[in-house]
């Protein structure tokens, strides 16, 4: 049978390694990226410039899959502009859709102290015009979101990673897509075995607060934990802070942390060998966020043999939860931190890094690409 031609679309560098899911006997891939930096240096992956648009729709009717990688306008206007004989998978990214519903996933004290009064009263205003969206679908009036909803009503499937996520989205937004169960991770690998030497090197144990600098993590809320106890000071706490906006939030907690010699802020792009290195020495990961976020920290944090804390209302600890892994609360951080209790914990290590094993084999990249085949 002749390979399926899919086209890949970005617009983050960050993620045009995303291709490698449909790299096989299935697939022929092609990848490209809208920016407008001109210094981009990708190999085998062709740069257009938003203005392009005319140039990208006659690229992508040349295929029979189109995958969008984060539904922004131009992806949408892209959507819209192409033959309804291609099939179009929109890989889910969050922020498409929980952007809309901004108040809903930030903490009301990241709300009161990480935003200004003009930001407070912007997004209470975004998220009424969400609402109104919805009535302007029946009466078809325009407005800023017309573009979107029309994109979503085109395209044929959403690429989520798990039936959790896609439940509750579907509970929120009716019309999004079918559903594309995405693999766990992005390649197919072999899970590594724990380091426990450099673990036991560390002098205290290391707590990483957070993925970076994204408001959606919550970060507030955690440093007030942190601050209530004693203990802290047994603890070396590290927040990633090299990615995301630069803004009145990421300022409040660069000021909260600051000559605190139990807190670090990561402020540089860590290499893939120090970033591994880091989760390699590290007791435990909190991520504080309401919605999904830094999936593939999780992930890592569980081969690595980190303690994983996350936020009831955060659907992938119902995931991980159902995937057979031990994930634990912010009030279990809360109540470990208090009795510090959160030195490494072997046990739960040893049973989240063999049953990630069990999980990536579950549903392979492979398994993946028969689905998405049959669902051509």
């Amino acid at each position: 049978m002749d390979k399926l031609k899919v086209l890949h679309i970005h617009t983050d560098k960050k993620f045009v390694g995303a291709y490698l899911n449909f790299e096989g006997d299935n697939f022929s891939n092609k990848s490209i990226i809208i920016s407008e930096n001109n210094t981009l240096e990708l190999p085998n992956i062709q740069i257009f410039s938003k203005f392009d648009l005319d140039e990208i729709v006659k690229l992508c009717n040349q295929f029979d899959v189109v995958v969008l990688y984060n539904l922004d306008v131009v992806k949408s206007k892209i959507a819209l502009k192409i033959s309804t004989d291609i099939k179009i998978i929109w890989r889910f990214f969050g922020t498409e859709l929980y952007s809309l519903k901004y108040l809903s996933y930030i903490s009301k004290e990241g709300f009161l102290k990480g935003h200004t009064f003009k930001q407070k009263v912007k997004s209470k205003l975004k998220e009424y015009r969400f609402l109104q969206s919805f009535n302007s679908l029946i009466n078809r009036k325009e407005n800023p979101y017309r573009l979107f909803f029309k994109a979503i009503e085109r395209i044929n499937f959403i690429l989520v990673i798990s039936k959790e996520e896609y439940g509750y989205l579907k509970s929120v937004w009716p019309t999004i897509p079918a559903f594309i169960k995405a693999p766990p991770v992005s390649y197919s690998k072999e899970v590594e075995a724990i380091n426990y030497e450099e673990k036991n090197a560390q002098n205290k144990p290391r707590i990483i607060v957070g993925n970076s600098r994204s408001k959606y993590n919550n970060h507030l809320d955690i440093l007030n934990i942190i601050e209530k106890y004693s203990t802290k000071h047994n603890y070396n706490f590290k927040l990633f802070f090299s990615y995301g906006k630069e803004d009145i939030y990421s300022q409040r907690i660069t000021k909260e942390v600051s000559n605190k010699p139990y807190f670090e802020l990561i402020t540089d792009f860590l290499s893939k060998e120090d970033f591994n290195s880091t989760y390699n020495g590290s007791s435990a990961l909190v991520i504080n966020s309401f919605r999904q976020l830094a999936g593939a920290n999780i992930i890592l944090a569980l081969e690595k043999g980190l303690k994983v804390y996350l936020n009831d209302k955060n659907i992938h600890k119902n995931w991980l939860i159902n995937e057979g892994f031990k994930i634990f609360s912010i009030a279990e951080f809360e109540e470990d931190l208090k009795n510090n209790k959160l030195f490494y914990d072997e046990e739960t290590a040893k049973h989240n890094n063999q049953n990630l094993k069990t999980f990536i084999n579950r549903y392979t990249k492979e398994d993946f690409q028969i689905n998405v085949k049959n669902l051509m």
